[in-house]
């Protein structure tokens, strides 16, 4: 599964760390480094992190953390 997510360098931060505490790192396959927005004519102060995950959990409700793991 890939997954872009966009904000400020902190958010984005903030969201990786979230992932490594509660993603167990054998699913975890690459995290990027974050990458500012670049415009022609604009500043931006947002950008993006890449991430790749395998073997998404998935429960009798859907999506869920592994026990223990809430």
């Amino acid at each position: 599964m890939k997954i872009r997510v966009m904000g400020t360098e902190e958010e984005c931060r903030a969201f990786v760390q979230m992932v490594k505490k509660t993603v167990p790192r054998s699913y975890i396959r690459n995290i990027s480094n974050f990458y500012p927005n670049v415009r022609k004519c604009a500043y931006s102060n947002e950008g993006r992190v890449y991430m790749d995950i395998d073997k998404p959990v998935i429960g009798k409700t859907g999506y869920e953390l592994p026990e223990g793991m809430e």
